[in-house]
């Protein structure tokens, strides 16, 4: 997002989802004051990232999707599966795990 890609945060929960953009925009904010980021890093920030329910994301345009949701194998299946189904073959989808080896993930994904 701050090198104006549009990025979106998605989740089945709404609070979830704000209580994510507060915490980033917080990180952003504590960045500025410790000379680490600019100003227009993030207006970037604001200007692209956006929260969205993840069950109006497949209506979305996306060329790369990485879950991180918790590192429960029936819950990475789920999220795996339904990105599989709902979005083009050409999107990459990846997992931001540190438990699982992609050879245990990669048999929820089509693509």
């Amino acid at each position: 997002a701050i090198s104006n890609h549009l990025t979106f945060l998605t989740d089945a929960c709404d609070d979830t989802l704000s209580r994510a953009m507060d915490g980033i925009l917080d990180y952003a904010k504590e960045q500025i004051s410790l000379g680490i980021w600019q100003q227009h890093q993030i207006d970037a920030l604001k200007k692209n990232l956006q929260t969205i329910s993840i069950d109006n994301s497949t209506q979305l345009p996306v060329g790369l999707i990485i879950e991180s949701v918790s590192e429960q194998s029936s819950i990475k299946r789920k999220v795996l599966r339904k990105y599989s189904e709902s979005y083009a073959p050409d999107t990459i989808i990846a997992s931001n795990s540190s438990y699982f080896l992609p050879s245990q993930l990669s048999k929820y994904v089509h693509h």
